[in-house]
């Protein structure tokens, strides 16, 4: 619904440069229906799409900044510069006074550009959680190509639109291409609260933002939890609900949370929509009409079918601009579709409370691998890890197989052991990839982004690093864009005040007791919540937003056709060995089919992308 492309610098394959803009414009978020602004020079273009056709673009002497998202400055007299000439001229305004630094005082969701033509200088940068996407293709001496997408930087003839066979195997390990790395050779994507700039030929990349742990021990549980309450009215109050807005709901903690305080603060029922399934343990509409219920919110409800799946999965592939296998997109397409349909503006997703405050499973089990660590090391080396792991017979009798699984597990260094129950750990790769993919790829790879985000806060603490962790990782490489595009797809502008920056700041000076305690996920964030949201809900195991596709394909021919044809087509890419895929269906059709199910999806969604993207 909106973006930004454009390039900085001279590049001998570009002849036309508004041509080449609205080629790049086309890429984004489906922006041929969406009005532009661009600006023209000779060594510097660029454009602006925005469906809502307001001005986030300014042009100030010989700076020109553009910018995506819903910003806001700590800075009084940068918030009054916005709301009186818009945020582009703040940004001119800011990088004037404290150039690179305005970063510090810049926050909310944004991805922006702003250019020193006489200097020959351009600044990129995105927000510090990763909402507003930005990816970039710099040369070192001569410019940079820089846009919301990935596919808008191919559409410029100087961009290179070859695909990365190691950006692929990232994709069928993390479902997704995880940032800095892209899909296509040669390019990158900003990291959250990572800034590039060129600098008249030169190129220099770093983070502005970083979060920065420090336990607050001394405020009572009473005046944290009013600080809590008073930071989700202000973050949803800045998501612009005066208009029509309205609320994903799943009916879990988050999704409950921001409907509740949304009812509170409108002038009106706001509308709620949430998704169900007739399927077992998928469905949790419940859930949801007990908060709707609650907070006497407006609800609206769909039922997704298998039919709707069918029908929908060519377009979610085409429509990403890089291979996507989160099989949830679907169920987030028809809420998204549900709320435009009625007429509502403005949703907001509850996404990121479990990241912040503590709430995937993972964090507890970790703490309890960790114990392992508790037992005296010679008493691990020279007994328990000889008897355990080194004695075949025993593998056979039940309790001894757990203790032998457990060991196994906790002797994995973090945060490689997060990916315990990973397709490509519990199937060799050398098994999963063609013997020509598997011989050009490095399968650690993956384990170095992993261990590069996971140490790269200023912390030792365990918990700290995987909430960091989960924040590039399940976030910003997942479920934002899944809530993003889908969003996009359904032409609805998508808002998050769960990640407003200043309860992000708030989150890192909880306790990790406050995340975990005794096993309890999210202790603080619920009993904070107690009398605000229903019991049923506070109290109901985690489950998710997951599709039944799995379960859906071993009966519903039309969901076997389009997931077979997919498959069989893959095999003749030479990416995945074809003894393995047989394998993959014969597993689905005999063994878990939404345990195996979810990987064929994975493979699927890959092989039509490439027939919408790479095949031309």
């Amino acid at each position: 619904m909106h973006g930004i492309a454009g390039w900085f610098g001279s590049f001998d394959k570009i002849n036309d440069s508004q041509a080449t803009l609205v080629a790049m414009g086309n890429k984004i978020f489906n922006s041929k229906k969406n009005s532009t602004q661009s600006f023209i020079s000779s060594n510097f273009n660029v454009l602006h799409t925005d469906s809502t056709e307001n001005s986030n673009l300014a042009k100030e002497d010989y700076f020109v900044a553009t910018y995506t998202g819903n910003p806001h400055w700590s800075d009084d007299k940068l918030q009054k510069e916005a709301e009186n000439f818009g945020h582009a001229r703040a940004l001119i305004k800011a990088y004037k006074e404290y150039n690179i630094k305005l970063l510090d005082i810049l926050h909310g969701s944004f991805s922006i550009c702003i250019s020193d033509t006489k200097n020959k200088k351009i600044l990129l940068a995105i927000d510090r959680i990763g909402i507003q996407p930005m990816a970039y293709t710099a040369i070192n001496g001569k410019g940079i190509i820089f846009g919301s997408t990935a596919n808008s930087i191919t559409a410029n003839p100087a961009g290179d639109s070859s695909i990365n066979m190691q950006s692929v195997y990232q994709y069928l390990f993390f479902h997704a291409v995880p940032c800095p790395h892209s899909i296509y050779n040669n390019q990158k994507k900003l990291k959250p609260g990572q800034f590039i700039m060129f600098d008249d030929g030169d190129i220099r990349t770093g983070h502005y933002w970083n979060p920065d742990y420090i336990e607050d021990t001394k405020s009572s549980f009473t005046e944290l939890s009013n600080k809590l309450m008073s930071l989700l009215k202000t973050s949803v109050e800045r998501c612009n609900i005066d208009g029509n807005a309205g609320a994903f709901l799943s009916g879990g903690v988050d999704s409950s949370t921001v409907s509740g305080v949304l009812s509170e603060l409108s002038s009106h029922k706001p509308h709620t929509y949430s998704i169900g399934f007739n399927a077992a343990g998928y469905d949790e509409i419940e859930f949801a009409r007990t908060t709707s219920e609650h907070f006497q919110t407006v609800q609206h409800e769909y039922y997704v079918t298998p039919q709707d799946v069918v029908d929908i999965i060519p377009t979610i592939a085409a429509f990403y601009d890089e291979p996507f296998g989160n099989s949830s997109v679907v169920p987030t397409y028809y809420c998204a579709k549900l709320a435009k349909e009625n007429g509502t503006n403005v949703l907001l997703a509850g996404d990121g409370g479990d990241e912040l405050f503590g709430g995937n499973v993972r964090y507890a089990q970790q703490g309890i691998f960790e114990l392992y660590y508790k037992i005296p090391e010679l008493l691990r080396t020279s007994l328990l890890e000889p008897l355990f792991l080194k004695t075949p017979m025993l593998g056979s009798i039940k309790p001894f197989n757990k203790v032998r699984s457990y060991i196994k597990q906790a002797k994995t260094p973090m945060p490689d052991r997060l990916q315990s129950y990973n397709f490509l750990v519990r199937t060799s790769p050398e098994d999963v990839l063609h013997r020509d993919i598997f011989d050009a790829i490095s399968t650690q790879a993956p384990y170095e982004v992993l261990r590069h985000n996971y140490s790269s806060i200023n912390s030792n603490n365990m918990m700290h690093k995987m909430l960091h962790l989960d924040w590039i990782i399940t976030l910003a490489d997942n479920d934002l864009r899944k809530v993003n595009q889908m969003c996009s797809l359904a032409e609805i502008n998508v808002q998050y005040p769960m990640l407003d920056d200043d309860l992000l700041d708030f989150s890192t000076h909880l306790t990790t007791k406050h995340m975990v305690n005794r096993n309890q996920l999210r202790y603080f964030f619920k009993r904070s919540m107690k009398g605000f949201l229903p019991d049923r809900v506070l109290s109901k195991s985690k489950h998710g937003f997951g599709l039944p596709f799995g379960v859906w394909m071993k009966t519903y021919k039309p969901l076997q056709d389009i997931s077979y044809d997919s498959l069989n087509s893959l095999k003749k890419r030479n990416i995945i060995s074809h003894t393995y895929i047989n394998q993959l269906i014969d597993k689905h059709q005999h063994d878990h089919a939404a345990y195996y199910g979810e990987f064929i999806w994975v493979l699927m969604m890959l092989e039509l992308w490439f027939q919408t993207h790479s095949d031309g």
